[in-house]
């Protein structure tokens, strides 16, 4: 009844047991979150569950309303530090909405686009309820849903985090509707170090090719930097090789680490903390 009547109208549910989520029924990923009483990417959704613990950083580019962003405050607690990054404004009221109501003070919002260079960029919007396409390219939407485009800020991870003072950053996700392969080339002092974070990113060759760019040169861009490319197990808990595959379907998240067997180690540290309430 809710959505029929009032579609656009935003309300606050339950969220991930105790915390809560300002959404819209007509928001693509409200309207998941709404129906399923869950986050809208269970397995993304349990790769967070499974590594986070407290005192961790977590770095949410493209955080959208902040589900990921919540997930993650929740799991890291006061002693550590999530920093989310949403570049469209409408959107980025939300998450600021959504930190704000669930008084995670330990969370720090940027409004920009992260890219390669610090300045301005055009984003291209899209009609009520479809902001999630909002991109730097071409939006993955019919025309009639493209609508118009708004300037904004453009920071690089390396300069952000020298501005942040962010000395170290456990775990990175980076879903920039194509705009992938530029968010990496910020951030070649901080994704080129020893100590760089594992990344959740999305590849897509659609949304690639709209900015211009390939799945295959942002697998260069990530080799170039020292990582591997895997997929997440849930049952094993365990990276596994990736290539592409004619099977794979049109978007998939892939993880990029340069030590998997640290990246289990975490996941095997982190468990027990998990279970005993953070979760």
């Amino acid at each position: 009844m809710l959505r029929r009547l009032a579609p656009a109208h935003p309300f606050v549910v339950p969220f991930d047991g105790d915390l809560r989520i300002r959404l819209r029924p007509i928001d693509r990923f409200g309207k998941a979150i709404y129906v399923s009483a869950s986050n809208s990417d269970p397995h993304l959704a349990a790769l967070l569950d499974a590594y986070l613990a407290p005192a961790m950083t977590y770095f949410d580019v493209g955080a959208h309303i902040g589900q990921f962003t919540l997930m993650a405050a929740k799991r890291v607690g006061p002693t550590g530090a999530v920093h989310s990054f949403e570049a469209s404004s409408s959107t980025y009221e939300h998450l600021v909405c959504n930190i704000a109501i669930n008084e995670f003070p330990w969370v720090r919002s940027t409004h920009a686009a992260v890219c390669d260079h610090e300045g301005s960029v055009q984003l291209n919007t899209c009609t009520p309820g479809k902001e999630a396409f909002n991109s730097i390219g071409r939006p993955l939407r019919p025309d009639d849903q493209v609508t118009g485009q708004e300037s904004v800020d453009a920071v690089t991870l390396d300069a952000y985090c020298d501005r942040a003072g962010v000395q170290h950053i456990d775990l990175m996700k980076i879903d920039v509707e194509g705009a992938e392969l530029m968010a990496l080339r910020g951030a070649g002092r901080v994704l080129g170090a020893a100590d760089a974070p594992p990344l959740v990113l999305e590849f897509s060759d659609e949304t690639a090719r709209r900015m211009g760019s390939t799945t295959h040169a942002l697998r260069g861009e990530l080799e170039s930097l020292g990582y591997q490319l895997f997929s997440f197990d849930l049952e094993s808990r365990r990276l596994n090789p990736w290539s592409p595959d004619q099977a794979d379907p049109a978007t998939v998240n892939i993880v990029a680490a340069k030590d998997p067997q640290a990246f289990h180690r975490v996941i095997d540290r982190s468990s027990p903390a998990i279970q005993q309430g953070v979760s």
